[in-house]
């Protein structure tokens, strides 16, 4: 697969798992000799996430897939956000420097609770951005201290002291864009993505499914030809996952795909998984417009998917033969009816023949 090795996301997981541990096993030679920074024992803890891949194998934890796969599309969404997010709170750090940078502590204002620096600022408004104790936080940004002075009008517009006039509107303003919106934003991503995960699950094929389609085809085709021989069909079918899967006995199923054959009587990868999707959803172009879109969009993705495991795939039909699966198995019944009625007469033109022999041979004697 040279460099198309890493283009499947769980072969770079787990070439990032090998690599971390054969560097774990590095640093315990160095460390018998030598002292280094790094304890080895850290890099080893991480091969434990590689159990999470048991989550591709596992049926009953297809709930737990459903909300891993949500979380994964709704992955830049959510980047898109936070930048949003990082954006207003750096903005109202600033603000808040400039306004309650100089305040004596007093109440949640502390030496690690302040607007003193950024750093700071930005931890105290991420502490806001949860509204856990914002009405402290504003009680404190309102009230004079004991030991302030508001004579200081260089350092703030309220010297030392709290700025009433300020701290509510910076308050309401910041936890209602950040905790009431921002943040539930996060939730509504989340939640429509983890919708439109059930209504493909509704319709029948889901992304896994195609997943699962592309694995068991690489065991059946090893060297990534792209094809593989018709007599394999049956047995392939029947080791797919519902709802692609066909049991055996499949032997008139297989035959009612009507797949396309190419030289040497071999099966496409794609005409294969399109032949399932048509007899899973049936055909869309007599059940409307809705479903022809659907159709499209599972083309579309199927056809990514294979491009992802066939780097080098081209569209060329020239070897492709004019007969299907149907085809061949009526040619091959046609051959028994011929064979069958030529052994029959065969059989009586022999049992003709021996009789005329016989009643000949009589009767020169």
């Amino acid at each position: 697969m040279r460099r198309y090795y890493f283009n499947i996301p769980w072969n770079v997981f787990d070439f990032c798992i090998v690599i971390l541990s054969i560097i774990g096993l590095v640093l315990d030679i160095i460390a018998q000799t030598n002292s280094i920074p790094i304890s080895p024992s850290v890099l080893r803890v991480l091969r434990v996430f590689r159990i999470t891949r048991v989550l591709r194998l596992i049926e009953v934890a297809k709930g737990v897939r459903r909300l891993l796969m949500s979380l994964a599309m709704s992955l830049p969404a959510l980047l898109n956000i936070g930048c949003l997010l990082f954006l207003v709170m750096f903005i109202y750090a600033i603000i808040g420097m400039s306004l309650f940078g100089s305040m004596v502590h007093h109440g949640t204002i502390t030496d690690t609770i302040n607007f003193e620096t950024f750093p700071n600022a930005m931890a105290l408004l991420f502490r806001l951005m949860t509204a856990a104790g914002w009405n402290d936080v504003l009680d404190s940004l309102m009230t004079d201290g004991p030991n302030c002075n508001a004579s200081l009008t260089n350092l703030a517009p309220t010297g030392t002291c709290g700025n009433p006039g300020a701290a509510i509107p910076y308050m309401v303003t910041f936890v209602f864009i950040t905790f009431l919106v921002l943040v539930n934003m996060y939730v509504a991503i989340i939640l429509n993505n983890y919708q439109e995960v059930v209504e493909d699950e509704e319709i029948g094929i889901t992304t896994g499914d195609i997943d699962m389609y592309y694995e068991l085809w690489s065991k059946y085709d090893p060297y990534a030809t792209q094809f593989i021989d018709y007599h394999f069909l049956s047995q392939f079918v029947a080791d797919l996952n519902p709802p692609l899967k066909i049991p055996q006995p499949n032997k008139y199923a297989c035959v009612a795909l009507n797949l396309p054959l190419y030289d040497e009587d071999r099966l496409h990868c794609l005409d294969i998984l399109e032949g399932l999707l048509f007899r899973v959803l049936g055909n869309p172009f007599e059940e409307g417009t809705q479903a022809v879109e659907e159709f499209f969009i599972l083309k579309r993705q199927m056809e990514k998917k294979f491009a992802e495991a066939f780097p080098n795939w081209r569209a060329d039909s020239a070897n492709r033969n004019a007969r299907t699966t149907m085809q061949l198995s009526r040619e091959n019944w046609a051959a028994k009816v011929i064979q069958r009625a030529y052994r029959q007469w065969k059989y009586r033109s022999d049992i003709h023949k021996a009789t005329y022999r016989h009643v000949h041979s009589r009767r020169r004697h």
